[in-house]
């Protein structure tokens, strides 16, 4: 999957991802998604010494990624996702922003982009 800025992602995410669509473009998305069940790790970009927090990731696309988690984030922030919760090289990461939050019964659905480095 090629990304739709410079982002390189990490090679664990793009191997978390099925290959199956779930969207294609429309006039709300830009890029199609694809399923990505797995379990990954954020914690806010500019705290380098938060406790990272367990989410699930349920979709990726060339421009960004989904996942539900307990959390409520605010549009704007800034995270970075992680493959575990002691993940320490920045070529394992990818810098997100988030472009929506939204409360659902199973927890909070965030949609981010990916950030260039």
């Amino acid at each position: 999957m090629t990304t739709e800025s410079d982002v390189r992602l990490p090679q664990w995410l793009l191997d978390a991802s099925t290959g199956e669509t779930t969207e294609g473009p429309s006039r709300k998305r830009t890029a199609t998604r694809e399923q990505s069940p797995t379990f990954a790790y954020i914690r806010p970009l500019d705290e380098p010494n938060a406790k990272p927090v367990g989410v699930h990731v349920s979709n990726l696309s060339a421009s960004g990624v989904g996942f539900v988690t307990r959390l409520q984030f605010l549009v704007g922030s800034r995270l970075l996702l992680l493959e575990d919760d002691e993940t320490q090289h920045a070529e394992d990461t990818v810098a997100l922003r988030v472009v929506h939050c939204t409360q659902t019964i199973q927890g909070y659905k965030i949609g981010c982009t990916f950030e260039g480095a």
